[in-house]
Order: C-alpha cells, then sequence, then structure tokens
C-alpha cells in the first residue's frame, strides 16, 4: 500500500491531460482549416490525373539524359555551360538517376515538388481564403509547374518557402535565395532583386529606430552564403566560345502581333514578359500591375517590385511562354512579403473595390480555363510525339536495327535536337550518327556531318526532325516531301511511313510543334498518329 501510494499518479493524471487537450486543439485548427486541406486535396488528384497522361518533350528529356549520362564533375565543369542554366534541377536528377528512379518517376517527384510549394501557399500565406484558395489551381501552379517536369518547378517552392521565412533571419534566406538563383537564369534576376529588397528593407526598419531580425555577424555570414551561391550559378552558366546560340537572341513571338524594332522592340519585350503569362487577352493584366504599383506605392513600398523588374530585364535576352509564368509566383511572393491587404468579399462594396475584385475574378477565372485546356488536350492528344515514337522504335531497336537522325527545314534553330525526347524510353544511345546521349548545343556537334556518312550504311530507319515555333498551321506531308532532306532520302531509296506530332497548349490556343517523320527503306503507306485537335 506504501508504495502504491508513491507513485506521482497526480503528476500522470495532469500529464494525460496535457496531451488530451493538446489532441484537442490539434484537432480542432486541423478541423478549422478543412477548405485548405480539401483544396491541397483537389490539387493533388488534379495533378496525379494529368502525370500519366503526359507525353515528356524534349527540354524534360534533355536535362534527364544529362543527369543519367554524365559524372557530376562533367555535368558541371564541361555540359551545363552549353545550356544557358544553373544546375540545381540537374543536380536533383542526378541523385533520382543513382537511386534508380525512372523517366516516369521523375514526373511523380516533380508533382510532388508542386504539390510542397502550393502546400507551403495555401497554409501560410497571408491572403483571403478566396484567393489563396483558388491560386493553386492556375496555370503555371497547376500545370506547367507541376505536370512537365523542368527546372521551373523549384521556383513556386523557393519563392513561397522565402515569403514564410523573409521575418525568421537572414541566413535561411540567403541560402533559399542563392537555391533559386541557381534553378534557371530568370530565376537568378528574381533572387537577385529580392536581396535587393531584402537589404533596402532592414536599412529602413533600422532606420526607423527598430530592432532588425539577425546580429550583424549572422548578415555577413548571410551575404557570404549568398554571393558564393550566385557566384556558382553564374560559373555554371559562363558559355564557352563555341556554344550554339541559333535564335536564342531572337524577340517572343506571339500570334498575330508584329514585332516592332529598336528600342521598341525593349519596352515590347518587357510587356510582354509581365502579361503574356498573366491573363488573355493581356491587356486585362494591366489593370492588376496598375493596382499593384498603386498599392506598393501607397504604403512607400514600391521597391518591391524589383524582383518583377529584374525578371522583364532578363526577359529581354529570352522569353518564351514558360519564363513568363515566372511572374506569377514572383508577384504571389512579393504581395506576401510587402503584407499587402487584399480586398475582402463584402457586400456592398465600393465601386474602386467591385472593379478591382471584377479583374481578379476574369484572372482566375482565365487561369483555370488554361488550366483545364492544358489537361484535357493532354488527356486526349500527344502533348510531344516522343512517347508515341519511342513505341514504334522499340521493335526496331530491339532487334538491334541502327537508326539515323536528321532534320526538315525548320523554323526554329533547334536542328535534330528534338530527337532526344525518345532517349529516355531506351537504356542506350539509339542514334548511329549523334555523339552523345543528349543534345550538345555546340558549333562542334557532328550529328548532321555524321548523318551523311551514316546514310551510305543505309540504316533501315531514319528519323528526320520538324520543328515548329508557333504551330500555326497544321504540319504538312507535303512540304515535308518537298524539303531537300527528304528528296535525298527519297532518292536514297527511303519512303516516308509514319509522321508523329505533338504540340503544346498555351493559353487557350497551340504552340511549339514537333514531328517525327519515320522514313524506311521500303515505301508505304503513311500513318499520323493522334491529328491535330
Amino acid at each position: 500500500m506504501s508504495f502504491l501510494s508513491a507513485q506521482p499518479i497526480p503528476a500522470q493524471s495532469q500529464s494525460l491531460e496535457d496531451r488530451v487537450s493538446s489532441f484537442d486543439q490539434f484537432a480542432a485548427r486541423f478541423a478549422a482549416r478543412w477548405p485548405e486541406w480539401i483544396t491541397l486535396a483537389l490539387y493533388a488528384t488534379l495533378v496525379g490525373f494529368a502525370i500519366p497522361y503526359h507525353e515528356p518533350w524534349a527540354d524534360e528529356a534533355q536535362a534527364w539524359q544529362l543527369a543519367r549520362s554524365l559524372s557530376l564533375h562533367d555535368l558541371f565543369h564541361t555540359y551545363l555551360r552549353y545550356e544557358g542554366s544553373p544546375g540545381l534541377w540537374h543536380l536533383l536528377l542526378w541523385i533520382l538517376n543513382r537511386l534508380h528512379v525512372s523517366y516516369a518517376g521523375m514526373h511523380w517527384i516533380s508533382g510532388g515538388i508542386a504539390l510542397l510549394g502550393v502546400s507551403v501557399l495555401v497554409l501560410c500565406a497571408p491572403f483571403p481564403r478566396y484567393i489563396k484558395l483558388a491560386l493553386p489551381f492556375t496555370f503555371f501552379l497547376a500545370f506547367q509547374y507541376a505536370v512537365v517536369a523542368r527546372n521551373y518547378v523549384l521556383v513556386p517552392l523557393l519563392l513561397f518557402i522565402i515569403a514564410a521565412l523573409w521575418k525568421k533571419g537572414p541566413i535561411a534566406v540567403a541560402i533559399l535565395l542563392g537555391l533559386l538563383g541557381n534553378v534557371a537564369l530568370h530565376a537568378l534576376a528574381i533572387s537577385a532583386g529580392f536581396a535587393i529588397v531584402y537589404i533596402i528593407e532592414r536599412r529602413r526598419v533600422r532606420a526607423r529606430g527598430e530592432e532588425v531580425c539577425g546580429s550583424t555577424t549572422e548578415l555577413i555570414t548571410a551575404g557570404c552564403l549568398l554571393l558564393a551561391l550566385y557566384a556558382f550559378a553564374v560559373w555554371t552558366m559562363l558559355p564557352p566560345a563555341d556554344v550554339y546560340v541559333g535564335n536564342i537572341t531572337a524577340p517572343v513571338t506571339t500570334r498575330g502581333i508584329h514585332l516592332p524594332g529598336g528600342w521598341r522592340q525593349g519596352v515590347f519585350q518587357v510587356s510582354i514578359s509581365l502579361l503574356y503569362g498573366v491573363t488573355e487577352p493581356m491587356v486585362f493584366g494591366i489593370p492588376l500591375w496598375i493596382a499593384a504599383v498603386y498599392a506598393l506605392r501607397k504604403r512607400r513600398q514600391t521597391f518591391y517590385l524589383l524582383p518583377a523588374a529584374a525578371f522583364a530585364l532578363c526577359s529581354l535576352v529570352y522569353l518564351m511562354f514558360w519564363h513568363a509564368g515566372l511572374v506569377v509566383p514572383t508577384m504571389i511572393a512579393i504581395l506576401w512579403i510587402a503584407q499587402i491587404e487584399c480586398p475582402r468579399l463584402r457586400w456592398p462594396a465600393t465601386s474602386e473595390a467591385t472593379a478591382l475584385m471584377a479583374v481578379v475574378i476574369y484572372l482566375f477565372a482565365v487561369q483555370l480555363g488554361w488550366t483545364i485546356h492544358a489537361v484535357l488536350y493532354d488527356r486526349f492528344y500527344n502533348y510531344s510525339p516522343d512517347r508515341a515514337a519511342a513505341q514504334f522504335l522499340r521493335p526496331y531497336v530491339e532487334s538491334g536495327d541502327e537508326i539515323g537522325v536528321t532534320y526538315l527545314a525548320e523554323r526554329g534553330a533547334a536542328q535534330g535536337a528534338h530527337a532526344i525526347g525518345i532517349l529516355p524510353y531506351f537504356p542506350r544511345q539509339i542514334y548511329m550518327n549523334m555523339d552523345r546521349p543528349f543534345w550538345w548545343w555546340s558549333t562542334r556537334n557532328t550529328t548532321e556531318a555524321n548523318f551523311d556518312r551514316a546514310l551510305l550504311d543505309r540504316p533501315p530507319i531514319v528519323l528526320v526532325e520538324y520543328f515548329d515555333f508557333t504551330a500555326l498551321h497544321p504540319f504538312a506531308i507535303s512540304s515535308a516531301l518537298t524539303d531537300p532532306r527528304a528528296n535525298r532520302l527519297r532518292e536514297s531509296g527511303y519512303g516516308l511511313t509514319h509522321v508523329f506530332c505533338g504540340e503544346q497548349p498555351v493559353r487557350f490556343a497551340y504552340d511549339i510543334r514537333i514531328c517525327h517523320v519515320i522514313f524506311e527503306r521500303n515505301d508505304g503507306a503513311v500513318s499520323t498518329k493522334k491529328p491535330h485537335p
């Protein structure tokens, strides 16, 4: 009895009560956030539905092939310099390859990264629910930077974590900004803009006599870490003398828009970079930018727009649709960090708030429409022709037949580069005239010169690449047959037998058509797989 009375029964009872209380609090918080959890579940369902039907294209395959076939030394010291991109994504793919993750598995990893980024946004952002629960389903967060497995999938995750940890200390922010700078050239510009914003903000806080987060030692350490990561990104991207630039400095093209020249071209390019990925028609995005500038200027925080300005200036060098979309997570992070109060759903509302709400609702409707358009197109038609062409070529590869690669006259400057999209589906290099299992963006690339010699060996299959930036007109077999290279193949005893084409959904239209045109030694009937809708 004395032994029993000596036991700390009250303390145990109190501990159990504390546990029950803590669990109740957790359950209450979880229940209070049920709209967020439902949103994340719907987002995961959408991305999980889209990934199995997505046909990866050559840009997804190129990074995979580089990471798959190179050592880290060769990857970072030599070949990334030809890609015009830092190597954080390639490093991740290199690790996945060494862990024996498949090419299909890469896309599930990409979707998981996107889900993590959206989770940070939905659970941590200070926006009203109707905004932060709608943002995950905008086109770039739900499709382009989720289903399409490219380096840009890392940008929203890093930006949203930066915004969430902005006040937590300079070292964490510096490391995250440095990682962001190692994702892509445009991401490096955005990161540098946020770094300047961070410095200006700290100076302002100190000028007001308020306490700043982090000591001087921490700030110096953070600065050194950030500069080191930036230096590594720049070193990785330094182009060699023999880099093949093609039309990389060409202005962005949009359907039906005549591009002016000179300084007007620069103004146009900057405007496109800030509007092209926002809404459609682009002019409807202007009120949103006016509202953002007005809100920041009213609070004397216009300098928070520096990341967007840096992105726009970087876009003068090179801009495609997937670059233009980076402005979406960038502006989310800017408004998050600046703690801009978004209009609440109240009635009756002022005329100013009503007009702004109408713009926001229209923007979300358009972005959701882009997402639905892309997911449905990817479900029923070919985003790229690579998977279908690989299935056709598999029996030939397994029987040991050799395959030659060349290209038709193109509107782009990719030559035979898009043949790389087929390689991840095979355990080895399958092209007899390509020296490397990835595309080498060098003026010393001998793929086409090797083809002249390979044709003398009369391979049973010749893969002829066709690439069109604008995809304004359907691929015409007649034009393929009149191309000088096609004429040469016919004269050498080859006939066109199959055409595999794919197009990328852009906004409510299509862009970037890629076709794998199959010539075989024996003439046969032409069959086109999955024609344009």
